[in-house]
């Protein structure tokens, strides 16, 4: 009997939550703002990649799925990967850029970075993994906003 009434019980509170959040939605919550709220207008610029899609066309421009899976590749992309990520002083910009590694043993470094101190810092850690001559660094400069 008792479990009947706590299952009875649970289901009324997680129903009356499920309820309340269709009438009363959580805001998002902007990541570069503690304390503002995003809009949904704003959330939906905020999905809007058009222009990174468009630059992803670029031939000249590789993107992840060009990661080979050849093992000294992997070595590679993941020796590069374990540097970054150990880094404290590195923003977590720096932390998700994109490593790709080719089967030849080119890197590409790619993706949004706050200073040119973490571009540099991540350059100098990938060419002592494969040489300065292997690093094609397509790494921006992206500022954090301040308000």
């Amino acid at each position: 009997m008792v479990g009947a009434v706590t299952g009875s019980a649970y289901l009324l509170v997680a129903s009356t939550i499920a309820f309340a959040e269709q009438r009363n939605p959580s805001p998002t919550i902007s990541p570069n703002h503690h304390s503002s709220v995003m809009t949904d207008a704003d959330a939906r610029a905020r999905q809007d990649n058009t222009a990174v899609n468009k630059r992803d066309r670029n031939e000249e421009h590789l993107t992840p799925i060009e990661q080979s899976n050849d093992k000294r590749a992997l070595e590679i992309t993941q020796k590069i990967r374990q540097a970054v990520v150990k880094r404290d002083d590195l923003s977590t910009y720096a932390h998700n850029i994109k490593i790709i590694t080719t089967e030849t043993g080119v890197v590409t470094l790619r993706g949004p970075v706050r200073s040119a101190k973490e571009r540099d810092v991540i350059t100098s850690i990938a060419n002592e993994v494969v040489g300065a001559n292997r690093v094609n660094r397509q790494l921006e400069i992206v500022p954090e906003k301040k308000d």
